[in-house]
């Protein structure tokens, strides 16, 4: 009989006037009040245990696996596997002390397990040498259900955790574990996820609400063999955790990252414990780019280039390196970081003008995409009439927030589309008029409603009118 079943029968026998039929809709209902994905059967069960009064005897010491912890258990030792482990977090007890904390996700044949370290076994010799994908040995564990529900390994001061002397084992290693960016789900936790970067690779820093503390964030897009693009948000991850070279279209893999619906769909959400393996070096060599077009940035230019490969690149040229430039011009350019399509270029960056014969970047024409070609995922420039003008506007975000949208939608002979401006983006998007012929590049493509693709202005879009050119000459 498994610990599900034990704990059913133990609060059928302290409160006889419930039938199975009540346990199992106060059961169901506890999962459904915290939200599909988040409380299993096992885990809901203590929770109506503790609402109705009943505690279970404690558990006996045991030696098992993951898949089946029992609420209570103590002096419990289990061999597995690590999947990630995070750094260590200070934080301030109830009564004021201050306490250190480190966790990790631990896996075996049978499921997967959060594990506490708790004081000093946070900060234990031997603890920082310990890999993603190491065999463990969690000694004289604790069992104790998390906010969520679920059953969590507790090493306090009387517990131990140690790499194992043998690293063989029936588990398999984390690439067992692994599934494609497009099979990617909604209820999918402890996730270990493989692709490929898409388009720019972003990282902000900012300051937290809650306490006051700076905070990071990596932000990407994944591409699986099939299936729509994935946005993977990485929460306290940045600049040091990536190569300084990343090339176009590198493979990466996220271990330890949970599905999330955000605005824009489904996404993958990591944290400072997920690892991020992507194809690098820290070698950055040189790129030869037109220039597509140039915006104003905070410091210096947003400029959108082609490569050789016909490839759209991203340019921050916080130097203004690429001032004397126009549209069409080609240059060879040493950055200081290149990571996937996004070039970073300061004061000290080799910049060289070149002549067209003396390079192979596709000519200047070749970077305009057809609306009928544009697909989500994407990074496109455009050449269209606008049909209907939306004035701005404020829209209130989840958060309460208030930001500027702008719309516009335009065709191009082949196809319409949506083209959206957010925040900053939304006054220049707001000039456009109806009849008009623009030019816009460095546009974001995003899945919308009814199957539908909208473009999406970004820091690095420039709206050029083009109506007078495009008229038929005389």
């Amino acid at each position: 009989m498994g610990e599900y079943e034990d704990a059913v029968n133990a609060i059928l026998e302290m409160r006889p006037e419930m039938t199975r039929a009540d346990l199992d809709a106060l059961i169901e209902k506890k999962v459904g009040s915290v939200g599909a994905g988040f409380l299993t059967n096992r885990g809901a069960v203590h929770l109506v245990a503790s609402d109705l009064g009943v505690t279970f005897p404690e558990a006996a010491e045991a030696n098992g696996d993951l898949g089946d912890l029992g609420a209570g258990a103590k002096e419990l030792t289990v061999r597995s596997r690590v999947m990630n482990i995070s750094p260590v977090r200070q934080f301030t007890g109830k009564d004021g002390s201050q306490g250190s904390i480190r966790t990790m996700t631990v896996y075996d044949t049978k499921g997967q397990a959060s594990v506490k370290l708790w004081g000093e076994k946070a900060v234990m010799p031997g603890i920082d040498e310990i890999r993603p994908g190491d065999m463990v040995k969690i000694i004289k564990a604790y069992v104790k259900a998390d906010r969520d529900g679920t059953q969590a390994l507790n090493i306090g001061s009387g517990g131990s955790l140690e790499r194992d002397e043998n690293q063989e084992s029936d588990i398999g290693g984390i690439e067992s574990l692994a599934i494609d960016a497009g099979e990617v789900k909604e209820s999918g936790r402890n996730m270990v996820v493989r692709g490929r970067v898409e388009g720019q690779i972003g990282f902000r820093d900012f300051t937290r609400k809650s306490d006051g503390r700076p905070g990071k964030v990596i932000q990407m897009t994944v591409r699986g063999k099939s299936g729509s693009p994935v946005r993977a948000v990485l929460w306290g991850k940045g600049r040091g955790d990536v190569p300084k070279s990343i090339p176009i279209d590198a493979g990466v893999t996220l271990i330890g990252v949970d599905a999330r619906t955000g605005n824009q769909g489904l996404e993958i959400h990591g944290n400072d414990a997920t690892v991020l393996k992507v194809d690098g070096t820290n070698e950055v060599a040189g790129v030869t780019v037109r220039i597509v077009s140039r915006a104003a940035g905070q410091q210096g230019s947003m400029v959108l280039g082609m490569d050789e490969g016909k490839n759209l690149v991203f340019v921050n040229d916080t130097g203004d390196k690429l001032a004397s430039l126009k549209p069409g011009d080609i240059a060879e350019i040493m950055p200081t970081a290149a990571l996937g399509s996004s070039l970073t270029l300061d004061s000290s960056s080799f910049v060289r003008r070149i002549e067209d014969g003396d390079a192979k970047v596709p000519p200047l024409e070749e970077a305009w995409t057809e609306v009928k070609d544009v697909k989500a995922g994407g990074t496109y420039s455009i050449r269209a009439i606008v049909l209907k003008a939306n004035e701005r506007r404020e829209i209130q975000t989840r958060s309460g927030d208030a930001v500027a949208l702008a719309e516009i939608y335009v065709e191009d002979k082949t196809a319409e589309v949506w083209v959206k401006g957010w925040r900053a983006q939304a006054d220049a998007l707001a000039a456009c008029k109806g009849g008009r012929v623009y030019e816009i590049t460095g546009l974001n493509a995003r899945s919308a409603m009814d199957d539908r693709v909208d473009l999406m202005l970004t820091p690095y879009s420039a709206i050029r009118d083009i109506t007078d050119e495009s008229r038929p000459k005389a």
